[in-house]
């Protein structure tokens, strides 16, 4: 595990520059462009930049304090979020940490990296699955309550290892603001998990000498030849997990034989095929039928305006997932849901009409779907 200085006195100088603060308020505004803080802060963008980068310029920045929220879906989880013009500072910092630590992190760390992503996971188990051979095992492990249970102490020293430029320390302190666990809501929170799940990956793939690895946020997998070899890894990461990271392996944590199929990633991943886990399929149906019954009463202009609230990023969320795997269903859960869904635009109703649900030409029609729902013409009503 290195601990190479890789962000040097000066960095912090380089941060704080009018072309880098325009990108990373772009990037914080996309998605809060209904947020009446965001359009005030854009209504006075150049009084607000130069206010920001004074303070940032003379040390005397102080970030404000946290809007808490919960969420319910799947999990309950505490949400923290800070105000707009501290979002936009964070992601200043963060594209400033991010250019700079990306680099130290293994290639099989897939998640909120450029590049990377769950698809590629899924390629890459697959390789892992035929290189490894039909009489391998798997050691799938995952963190109780990762957020949640972060030492802020062992990472502010990680951190320490890796960044000389004080300032830039002191900017990543005030993101840290708990003793144990760091904020969900942060986007320096993703960078930080990374990091310090980064001592774990290490450990595996150069000190273990494990290479068949992949990590995504919290949850990994390792591909090894036999049940004796499983059982020995998972015992040294148990032991490394507690002492070293002060965290603790969930109930989920197992090992088995790949021949049961490796269930990772929002899906089942076999040597030749790979398919998606029920529950997926389950939501997506069940998301639709909920907006179904909420927006059967309502005009045409209401419904679309719902639909692309609540039920937009689902769909989209699924088109991109099927791409990756073999599912049948697929084809006519998103068939029934465009269909539904009150369309306008002509060149979708006649892809919909022409390929039925038992059609296998409709894959091919697939991408072209996708990118007319990129492009808003889903619920461009006319």
């Amino acid at each position: 595990m290195s601990s190479k200085i890789r962000i040097y006195p000066g960095v912090y100088d380089e941060m704080c520059n009018e072309h880098l603060f325009e990108y990373s308020f772009k990037k914080t505004f996309i998605g809060n462009t209904n947020s009446s803080e965001a359009n005030s802060f854009f209504r006075y963008y150049y009084e607000n930049e130069r206010k920001m980068l004074e303070k940032l310029r003379n040390r005397t920045y102080k970030s404000g304090g946290y809007r808490e929220f919960i969420i319910h879906e799947k999990k309950t989880r505490l949400i923290q979020c800070l105000s707009f013009k501290d979002r936009v500072v964070q992601h200043l910092l963060f594209e400033i940490l991010y250019k700079y630590l990306d680099p130290t992190m293994i290639n099989t760390t897939l998640a909120n990296r450029k590049g990377k992503g769950i698809h590629m996971g899924k390629i890459l188990e697959q390789h892992y699955i035929n290189k490894m051979g039909k009489d391998s095992w798997v050691v799938k492990g995952d963190i109780s309550k990762f957020f949640y249970s972060i030492d802020s102490d062992v990472l502010k020293a990680l951190l320490e290892r890796k960044i000389g430029d004080k300032d830039i320390l002191n900017l990543c302190y005030m993101f840290i603001p708990n003793k144990i666990g760091i904020p969900i809501g942060n986007i320096t929170s993703q960078l930080f998990a990374n990091l310090y799940m980064g001592e774990l990956d290490h450990y595996i793939k150069d000190d273990l000498g494990y290479k068949c690895y992949i990590r995504y946020m919290d949850d990994f997998v390792a591909n090894v030849r036999n049940k004796q070899e499983a059982q020995e890894l998972l015992k040294l990461i148990e032991e490394f997990v507690t002492e070293k990271l002060h965290l603790r392996l969930n109930d989920k944590t197992q090992i088995f034989p790949v021949k049961n199929g490796v269930n990772f990633l929002g899906g089942i991943i076999y040597k030749d095929y790979a398919r998606l886990r029920r529950n997926t399929v389950r939501n997506i149906k069940r998301k639709i039928v909920n907006f179904s019954k909420i927006s059967k009463d309502m005009n045409t202009q209401d419904r679309a305006r719902y639909y692309n609230d609540k039920l937009y990023s689902a769909l989209m969320s699924f088109l991109g997932l099927s791409k990756y795997y073999d599912c049948r269903v697929l084809e006519g859960t998103i068939y029934n849901a465009i269909k539904f869904c009150g369309i306008g635009n002509p060149e979708i109703k006649s892809i919909v009409n022409q390929y039925n649900l038992y059609n296998p030409k409709w894959k091919l029609k697939r991408d072209t779907l996708l990118n007319m729902i990129a492009n808003n013409a889903i619920y461009a009503i006319q």
